[in-house]
């Protein structure tokens, strides 16, 4: 792993380390990882069967917590393995260098990955998939429902997505700055009136 590059990799599979237990094994395994500069995203149960104890051996390991948005696992009652999931920030734009416009096509929100999370985990219980196929199938149409936004958003500001920045913020900003306008015009009335007031009097 430290041939790889020091940022935006993900590994994921089925490491069969149970990072749920204490042994010299797992104590070893997380360093060697922690040490590369990855990070588990997964610390929750990813196999679960029965007269078994749940353990976490199925794991995504990145060097981009950055771009992190959300991690956890999908029961799709196929298999005793659970499916792991990884949403990344950095996916939602595509850059077009000879103009410099940067181009959104995902909102990554977090009201967006509440939505998604909800849905997709009704679908999955509702109709559990055969395959993997069919899993794919619907994880990529929930995705697109939850985050694909109906018109990019085009914006020469800045080329990196910032997931922090909601529409919410936006507003609040502009309504600062519109209050923050008002205040300096009031400053500079106030001003005038006083010079105007020391002047009559003078």
């Amino acid at each position: 792993m430290l041939s790889l590059p020091k940022s935006g990799v993900h590994v994921m599979g089925d490491f069969n380390i149970n990072l749920l237990s204490k042994s010299s094994t797992v104590l070893e395994f997380e360093n060697n990882v922690l040490g590369t500069g990855f990070f588990p995203l997964i610390s929750i149960a990813t196999h679960e069967k029965p007269d078994c104890k749940p353990s976490c051996i199925d794991n995504i390991l990145s060097n981009d917590l950055e771009g992190t948005l959300s991690s956890g696992t999908l029961k799709l009652g196929i298999s005793h393995h659970h499916a792991v999931f990884h949403i990344n920030s950095k996916l939602a734009h595509q850059t077009k260098p000879s103009n410099n416009i940067n181009t959104q096509y995902y909102d990554y929100s977090n009201s967006n990955v509440e939505l998604f999370l909800s849905s997709v985990h009704e679908r999955l219980q509702s109709l559990p998939p055969k395959n993997f196929t069919s899993f794919c199938t619907i994880y990529n149409e929930e995705l697109d429902k939850a985050f694909k936004l109906d018109n990019p958003k085009h914006s020469k500001r800045t080329p990196i997505n910032n997931p922090w920045i909601t529409g919410g913020i936006i507003k609040s900003i502009s309504t600062k700055d519109d209050l923050y306008d008002s205040w300096k015009q009031a400053q500079k009335r106030k001003k005038y009136r006083l010079r105007l007031c020391v002047d009559t009097t003078a």
